[in-house]
């Protein structure tokens, strides 16, 4: 009795955890196999641990849209804000109209310190700017009656605080190692279990481990014909390292060359398969790369049979 084969690389996110995670609560279910790979358990609630933070949070904090509504309305304070301002330039009252061009003048010179800035160089020049409306330039803003645009800026800045900090702690919780590279270190453990589990299998024999690998096998399954990421990948982008000089010796040579898919080695038979040509007398040989699986297209490769290195 074997444990089936699983290609966890190219699951999305969800899937990945999700397979791994229901993997886990099994192993819970199965202390007699959890005796058996005790020693990678550590290793494997570090990652799963880490994998379940960075899949929840997703590719964007709860807080980025919150954040982006706060800004908008901290945006149309300003406006509301400038238009009141503008709408005094032309009165027939010169001091209105000379508080209004004062402050004009002040808006203009924040609108150029906050333009195509970052969130933190934002909030900090709109921080200048409330001290300036708050305190230097108060009576004007008094003058015009527009105080309740500056206290709406001062409550929409406050409200911006709060959620950009509270962003700020989620985001130092978070594992600061990429879910890529989780993602690859825990497909590894996951593979030593099965190894550990396996070679046990066949030296103690089935007894008290097939309700695990039957249970196993039902969820590899469904992950395989339900939740695995089905696109083809094209060979043409896969890489074949040089492969050395083959001393000729009187038959076709068979070299089986490496062959990597981004920074993935394909399987041999499961990824791949071979077939040969001008092999079996000195010169060079031609080695075709066929996908199968997952992997589709086809990649020629080289090496060369020489008489003697």
């Amino acid at each position: 009795m074997r444990i089936k084969a699983i290609h966890l690389s190219h699951a999305r996110n969800e899937a990945h955890y999700r397979f791994l995670s229901n993997y886990y609560s099994l192993l819970g279910a199965n202390p007699n196999i959890i005796s058996i790979i005790n020693s990678q358990m550590p290793a494997f609630v570090e990652l799963i641990t880490k994998e379940k933070l960075l899949v929840d949070q997703g590719a964007k904090s709860d807080f980025t849209q919150k954040l982006a509504d706060v800004d908008k309305r901290r945006d149309l304070a300003i406006r509301g804000f400038h238009a009141g301002v503008k709408s005094y330039l032309i009165h027939f009252d010169p001091a209105v109209k000379d508080a209004a061009v004062s402050l004009e003048n002040r808006i203009q010179a924040f609108r150029e310190a906050i333009a195509q800035k970052a969130y933190l160089e934002e909030t900090t020049a709109v921080e200048v700017f409330l001290d300036d409306m708050e305190g230097k330039f108060a009576d004007r803003v008094t003058k015009l009656g527009l105080t309740s645009w500056v206290e709406e800026l001062g409550n929409t800045h406050g409200d911006f605080l709060d959620l950009f900090n509270q962003r700020n702690i989620e985001y130092s919780e978070r594992p600061k190692e990429p879910l890529r590279n989780i993602r690859t270190r825990i497909d590894a453990v996951y593979h030593q279990m099965i190894e550990v589990i396996e070679a046990t299998i066949v030296v103690n024999g089935e007894k008290g481990y097939t309700e695990f690998i039957n249970q196993l096998n039902a969820q590899i399954t469904y992950f395989n014909e339900h939740e695995h990421h089905h696109k083809q990948y094209d060979l043409k982008k896969a890489v074949v390292p040089p492969i050395p000089d083959q001393v000729y010796a009187g038959i076709p040579i068979t070299v089986l060359p490496e062959v990597f898919y981004e920074e993935k080695q394909l399987v041999f038979e499961e990824d791949f398969e071979v077939t040969y040509k001008n092999n079996h007398k000195p010169g060079l040989a031609l080695i075709e790369v066929r996908g199968k699986g997952e992997y589709k297209g086809k990649i020629t490769a080289g090496f060369n049979i020489v008489e003697t290195k």
